[in-house]
């Protein structure tokens, strides 16, 4: 009828959504640490190392109580133990949300001392550590990080070169790893910002945004 139209639905666009599997050379965008030997190697040098073994020791009492108040179905008895901190808190926060039998067994103490523990295993193998330390734990525990920083500053540099009009939006969803060794990285994590050394509660985001105070 000699009309047309430059895009359907008013200009109305959907976005490209792009899934990775772990054998996805792309998958270390969000998780460079989950098949990086090198990794696995700093966090086993970090459970058998006398700090982690020292806090093994102090919160034994602790995950035994859990064990015995609601871990014990789910979790071998030997496995309740700091070096499970994040699986054991994220499956009580959950079970704490959809289980009314173990909402009477798990006191809000509880709850938060065992994402506390996470938090602070999760930071103790994915935080920087002393640069100029010579163990594989300082040189490789914020990989996670780097490979994450360097897929949001190659979206900047694809949105710069097409000056604007492409890579407008970039939208990544990981686990809690690559977001805590990236705020290690970047110097967030301090004391004047203390909650920066935790994982992120479910459902938050880091937001970076790129501008500019050129007039075209």
């Amino acid at each position: 009828n000699s009309s047309y139209d430059v895009s359907p639905l008013d200009g109305y666009q959907y976005p490209q959504i792009v899934t990775l599997g772990s054998g996805d050379p792309q998958s270390v965008m969000v998780a460079g640490q989950e098949d990086c030997s090198m990794h696995q190697a700093a966090v086993s040098q970090y459970r058998n190392g006398d700090y982690a073994q020292e806090i093994t020791q102090i919160t034994d009492a602790f995950y035994e109580r859990l064990w015995n108040e609601v871990l014990s179905g789910d979790f071998a008895k030997s496995s309740a133990t700091y070096s499970n901190a994040v699986d054991i808190s994220d499956y009580i926060e959950y079970e704490a949300v959809h289980n009314s039998t173990i909402q009477t067994q798990l006191t809000e103490d509880e709850i938060r001392q065992a994402r506390w523990w996470a938090d602070h295993y999760t930071y103790a193998t994915n935080g920087q550590n002393d640069p100029n330390s010579k163990s594989t734990i300082g040189a490789v525990s914020p990989i996670a990080g780097q490979t994450l920083a360097t897929s949001i500053l190659r979206a900047f540099d694809i949105n710069i070169e097409a000056f604007g009009s492409s890579q407008k939006m970039t939208l990544l969803f990981g686990s809690d790893d690559p977001a805590v060794a990236l705020a290690s990285l970047l110097g967030l994590a301090s004391e004047q910002r203390p909650n920066f050394y935790s994982r992120p509660v479910r459902g938050a985001s880091l937001i970076f945004e790129l501008y500019s105070f050129e007039a075209d």
